[in-house]
């Protein structure tokens, strides 16, 4: 009887699932989470082996739907025909899609085929969503092969890889071979606020630069909360999951000095007093600090070959995608980037890299940027670089 019971218990289990995989097929979805690149701006199509019931093709029975917030895509969804009569769903959102997010098609039991059966819910691929993960804001200038900015910077250091030949080594073709797979990461996420990068570096020319003033760290323990208006607001102000200078928007304390946003030069302009809000040794060091010269702007020298290589990079590492402005996002667009000045060339003083490295990791870095090199040593000063940043488990 046991052994009977258990061939029922099998038999019962797999009756409806093998009913619910004899529903119609989805042969192709476009984009897929597999492909190389998809960008926040593009259709979803549905292609099904069979002809679609039209009645039943509505966005109640198949939509877009963010997966972080489940938020429902408003979309329009268009019926055609490919290989077949109504067989074909084009999903057209109302807006492009976010950049970095993970987006999933929903199709209802409800949507029928002509024959009254159901989609059987397997998907190309074997998933259901997938991520716009090439930033409308990505532009591939055209590559000199002469120029070592123009190949290594702008041609194709964040692409993943070659889809013609994925290990591309051709001398002939260097704008060919693969980068460091930036666009592959960002299907993955495309980092979080709360991930600070220190630059330990030469400095910005300022703080201007659309691309970063969104992405540069603010100490709150120098900054007062942000107004909205006349009304007190959280250090979040407009909602956005981040603290950072966008915050003060609407905060009639702060002057954007006729550029149209905020930047942590105005908000330094507007709340540095003299006192060491926040206790730590460093006297209004609202977004990092020259140790240099020992002043709370990490601004470089324009005038001198390289007095300003925060300028590329910190963009490298963190410049905000899709905001309409730059020629591609860094690395980790989401991230938090401190800039913190210690020499004014590519060479430096190991005692002053030292002691940035202790700010940053006091201050939560997690990420240390030195692109630099030194001609000194000092046993003390690589005690207290090795010492700070292995004792803080960074």
């Amino acid at each position: 009887m046991r052994r009977l019971a258990f061939f029922l218990t099998v038999f019962v289990g797999l009756g409806p699932a093998a009913a619910f995989a004899q529903g119609f097929k989805l042969l192709d979805m476009n984009p897929r989470l597999s492909h190389f690149e998809t960008t926040p701006d593009e259709d979803v199509t549905l292609l099904f082996n069979t002809s679609l019931d039209a009645s039943t093709v509505n966005d109640t029975n198949i939509y877009l739907e963010r997966l972080d917030t489940a938020e429902i895509v408003s979309a329009s969804l268009v019926l055609g025909s490919a290989n077949i009569s109504n067989d074909l769903v084009t999903i057209d959102p109302d807006a492009d899609l976010r950049f970095g997010k993970k987006y999933r098609v929903v199709i209802e039991p409800a949507l029928k085929n002509t024959g009254g059966q159901s989609f059987n819910g397997v998907f190309p691929g074997g998933f259901d969503w997938f991520v716009p993960n090439r930033p409308l804001d990505f532009d591939r200038p055209v590559w000199d092969p002469q120029d070592f900015t123009s190949f290594f910077v702008n041609a194709n250091v964040l692409l993943g890889f070659n889809p013609v030949d994925a290990e591309a080594t051709n001398p002939n073709r260097p704008e060919t071979i693969p980068g460091i797979n930036a666009t592959g990461a960002w299907k993955i996420s495309t980092g979080r606020p709360e991930i600070i990068i220190a630059d330990i570096d030469n400095g910005l020319s300022n703080f201007h630069n659309r691309d970063l003033a969104d992405r540069l760290f603010l100490n709150a323990g120098e900054l007062p909360p942000p107004q909205d208006g006349a009304d007190p607001c959280d250090y979040d102000c407009n909602g956005d999951g981040r603290f950072s200078a966008s915050d003060y928007g609407n905060d009639p304390r702060v002057d954007d000095g006729g550029r149209g946003y905020i930047d942590p030069q105005g908000l330094i302009d507007a709340f540095a007093d003299d006192i060491d809000g926040d206790g730590n040794g460093f006297v209004d060091d609202i977004s990092g600090w020259d140790f240099f010269r020992d002043t709370n702007t990490p601004i470089g020298v324009s005038q001198f070959e390289e007095g300003t290589h925060s300028n590329l990079v910190s963009t490298a590492a963190g410049a905000q995608a899709d905001n309409g402005f730059g020629e591609k996002p860094g690395v980790c667009p989401d991230c938090t980037t401190m800039v913190l000045r210690v020499t004014d060339a590519v060479i430096g003083d190991l005692d002053a890299m030292a002691a940035a490295a202790e700010y940053a990791v006091a201050m939560g870095a997690r990420v240390l940027m030195i692109p630099l090199g030194s001609f000194d040593y000092s046993a003390g000063g690589d005690r207290r670089f090795s010492g700070r940043v292995r004792g803080g488990g960074r």
